[in-house]
């Protein structure tokens, strides 16, 4: 996936669930990434550093650690954005639990 996109989905997090208890913890962590994202999304920010980049990279992957999906799990969905995924590993759950 190309850090743009990662970018979106962590962006989209930050927007949608910043307030949300449930996820408390991990937009406490991310704060940066998540924020970066946002403003990198948004073209408030249109350059980042290897050290920019890296803080991206590591709450995406955190991310999808969290919600037990694989980077080329993502890479087969037609569109990557936060529902999309969010659904997929929905799906995915049920999926598991009913074999």
């Amino acid at each position: 996936m190309e850090l743009l996109e990662k970018a979106q989905v962590l962006a989209e997090i930050w927007i949608d669930y910043r307030d949300d208890e449930a996820f408390e913890d991990f937009i406490e962590y991310n704060d940066i990434g998540l924020s970066l994202s946002y403003f990198v999304t948004e073209g408030l920010v249109t350059q980042t550093s290897n050290l920019g980049d890296n803080y991206i990279k590591e709450s995406f992957d955190l991310f999808t650690s969290l919600i037990s999906i694989e980077e080329e799990e993502l890479e087969q969905l037609p569109h990557i954005n936060l529902t999309i995924i969010l659904d997929y590993c929905a799906y995915r759950d049920r999926k598991d639990t009913s074999d």
